[in-house]
Parts: C-alpha cells; structure tokens; sequence
C-alpha cells in the first residue's frame, strides 16, 4: 500500500533555513533562491524519497560519515565502533612492536604513545556514540584493557580497575 507524499516548503526568509539553503547551494543544488520545496513519502520498497522542486532526488543511504562519526539508520553506532577497534588495533600493533623486549621502552613511555595513539581515538565522539548498547561499548573497553596490560606489562589475567589506578587512566564508560 503506498502512502500519499508531502510537500513541505523552505522559504529563505526565515533565518532558520537560510543557513541550509546556503549549505546546499554549495554543495551545487540548484535552488530557488526565494521558497524551494521537497517531497518526501515512501516508494513502494518503503524508502523514505526526498525530491527538490528542481527534480534533483537525495539518496537514501544506510550509514553516513559526519565529522569523523559513522551514523547509521537506527543509531545504533555499530558501524562506528566497529571501525574504532579496527583502527584501535593498528596502533596496539604498533604498541607492542615498540614495547618488544629488543626495545625496551619504559611503561611511562608507552603510556605517553598509548593517550595520543589509542585514548584520544577512543575519546573522540563519545558524547554521542556513548547511547549505543553497553554490550556493543564492550569491545571498545577490551581494546583499553589490552593497551593498558601492554604498556604496564601487567599479565592477561590482571583485573581491569586495578589496570585504571595503576596508569590513571578513567575506564571508558565513565567519561
């Protein structure tokens, strides 16, 4: 069953979408300068489709990168996260090269590479990928852990908090 669609106007008086208008017509979308509207309703797969005046129809994407966030459809951040413990990961490879015997860095010089290589990774966007699930915040907290056993050279079989106090670091799902 398909449902009727909706015209909604955007009219460039109003302070409101004059900013989104302007954000548009430098992305290239040719629109009227005075009032442009949209269509949204749903095609028969159930996709919501927006369509300007002048013709030029916005894709439907499942997952959209924002300034540095991957958002998808439900909110559910798992894309996100996913690709935070990929890139996580790269740099506790480099973390455990550095920490090799032959080398033999310090624990104040691991954590010094851990804040700016894994920390600061993991910090960035918190505020809003932080309302996901706590089973999905889970890997990001098993990433942390990893580093921190590896810059203390603490054993696998440490506890987490007493990994925390021992490198005054806050555990992610207190900040």
């Amino acid at each position: 069953m398909r449902r009727r669609c909706r015209v909604v106007t955007l009219c460039s008086e109003k302070n409101t979408h004059s900013h989104f208008l302007s954000y548009l017509h430098e992305l290239f979308v040719d629109l009227n300068k005075n009032c442009s509207e949209y269509t949204q309703g749903l095609t028969d797969s159930g996709n919501v489709k927006i369509r300007y005046s002048n013709g030029m129809q916005i894709p439907v994407v499942e997952q959209a990168k924002f300034l540095g966030l991957i958002v998808d459809r439900k909110l559910t951040f798992v894309p996100h996260l996913r690709y935070l413990r990929q890139k996580c990961m790269k740099a506790l490879n480099l973390l455990r090269v550095i920490a090799h015997a032959k080398w033999s860095s310090d624990e104040a010089t691991l954590l010094h590479l851990y804040r700016p290589l894994i920390r600061s990774t993991l910090d960035y966007g918190k505020i809003v990928y932080g309302s996901a699930r706590k089973s999905y915040l889970r890997m990001l907290d098993l990433i942390q852990n990893q580093a921190l056993r590896l810059c203390l050279g603490a054993f696998r079989t440490s506890p987490a908090t007493s990994l925390h106090v021992e490198a005054n670091e806050m555990p992610c799902n207190l900040i």
